[in-house]
């Protein structure tokens, strides 16, 4: 009974748009330049995808199997930090 209880407490504590789609957004440090970038968390393709507008990095990978789908990397950018 107190796992129902829990459950509930979490779920409503979650954003509307994961709660409604299981999608959702953070924003991250971009692991190529260290800026602020995005992952997007897609539920219904299963994909988790970072990326970054100040590099041009993206990473897309299966959310199940952590395989990666697509990726470019620029290489190390030594622009204004």
């Amino acid at each position: 009974m107190a796992t129902k209880k829990l459950s509930k407490i979490a779920l409503t504590q979650l954003p509307l748009e994961e709660r409604v789609t299981g999608s959702y957004t953070e924003t991250i440090h971009c692991p190529n330049c260290g800026k602020h970038a995005e992952r997007q968390h897609v539920q219904e393709s299963r994909v988790v995808r970072t990326q970054c507008p100040a590099c041009d990095y993206l990473m897309v990978t299966c959310s199940l199997t952590a395989r990666v789908i697509e990726a470019y990397s620029p290489g190390l950018y030594m622009g204004d930090r």
